[in-house]
């Protein structure tokens, strides 16, 4: 599986910090936070990315064509746009695009028109919900070549996160937290608070480390329903 290059990701990193220890010091910023969070009235969304190890196709080929060219551009809750170009072996007879939110046992196929040149532009409305909020999204290109060929290119993905809001980061190995309301000191406070129920949870139950966990703070309830509702 191909992940898409990170300049096609919404998310605007502003801001990358180590965790900092434990401590008395992290208890009070930590007491802080919560008291910052009630009189903002902030909501949390947290997601956990997953890496999905996706193989081939079975029974189609990949050799027969080159995908290149590939990208996606979105706005959270109102479209998505799917370009790619493409070369094969004998001429197109048909080009289909297939995409999905990761988790998602629904697959959205929509066929593509080919110009003389290979490149096939797609948009799709989000306003039927096709999209999960905050989920990884699948895409793979399947044509039929006029020799009767079936060709599959192999799965792209994206995180379709709310691109609306700039978003500011602090990440480690462990947690990743975005928030765009409050200052840098609020998003430390609350990078340790993640960090503090990371712990916790693995006291109490077997916790096997895997990609980063992502919490998305919103500046209030009616917004983090809003996402939901759009997505």
């Amino acid at each position: 599986m191909s992940t898409l290059p990170s300049a096609i990701h919404p998310v605007q990193k502003e801001h990358c910090f180590e965790g900092k220890p434990f401590g008395r010091k992290g208890v009070a910023r930590r007491t802080s936070v919560w008291k910052q969070c009630a009189r903002l009235g902030c909501a949390f969304a947290l997601t956990l990315i997953l890496s999905s190890l996706m193989g081939k196709v079975s029974g189609q080929s990949q050799g027969a064509i080159e995908v290149s060219e590939v990208h996606v551009h979105y706005l959270f809750g109102s479209y998505v746009t799917f370009s790619a170009r493409l070369r094969t072996a004998a001429p197109v007879q048909e080009a289909w695009l297939l995409f999905q939110s990761i988790g998602d046992p629904n697959i959205h196929l929509a066929r593509l028109n080919v110009t003389p040149d290979g490149r096939m532009v797609y948009q799709h409305s989000l306003a039927d919900g096709a999209l999960r909020p905050f989920a990884p999204v699948q895409f793979w290109y399947r044509l039929r070549l006029s020799n009767g060929e079936i060709a599959a290119s192999q799965p792209y993905t994206f995180q379709y996160i709310d691109n609306r809001v700039p978003w500011q980061t602090l990440e480690d190995e462990w947690v990743r937290v975005h928030w765009y309301a409050g200052d840098l000191d609020f998003g430390q406070a609350a990078f340790d608070i993640a960090h503090v129920g990371i712990q916790r949870v693995s006291e109490v139950l077997p916790y096997q480390k895997g990609p980063p966990l992502d919490l998305y703070i919103y500046a209030s309830s009616a917004d983090l329903q809003n996402a939901l509702n759009l997505g």
